[in-house]
């Protein structure tokens, strides 16, 4: 099989920089952009989406972006803090539907609906290597 290699230039791959709250239903947490293209605030909500996924199914499952069922940005580039928040619509047993946004000083930046689908663990998503990360990835969000 070819091996396909993605260069997205970021320095780091989680975008998520804090979360402040979180309950079955919802998520909220903040990122500070610096000037970064719009397509890192999609990146962004799906990472939120998949991190409340992850919790509130216990770190049982692995979650990943499935689709973008919509995506609106009032600005081309992303600069400041930004208030996220998620919301849990409705869910299956593999996959989970988000409404969520961006917002700087109270005003909705760019916002989107995207499912999130999970998957067992298996030899190429190894469940001890990865929930050790996503548990520790999300302690140290909820402590920034």
């Amino acid at each position: 099989m070819d091996r396909i290699e993605i260069k997205t230039e970021l320095k780091d791959f989680m975008l998520i920089d804090a979360v402040k709250d979180i309950d079955s239903k919802s998520i909220l947490g903040a990122k500070t952009f610096f000037f970064d293209p719009v397509f890192i605030g999609i990146e962004t909500l799906a990472q939120l989406a998949a991190m409340h996924v992850r919790h509130i199914t216990d770190f049982t499952k692995h979650a990943f972006l499935l689709k973008v069922k919509y995506f609106s940005a009032r600005e081309a580039v992303l600069n400041g803090l930004h208030e996220l928040s998620g919301k849990l619509l409705n869910h299956s047993s593999d996959s989970y539907s988000y409404e969520l946004s961006g917002k700087n000083n109270n005003d909705v930046l760019f916002s989107a609906k995207l499912i999130i689908g999970t998957t067992s663990y298996n030899d190429h998503l190894r469940q001890e290597e990865l929930v050790g990360y996503y548990k520790k990835v999300f302690s140290c969000l909820q402590n920034a």
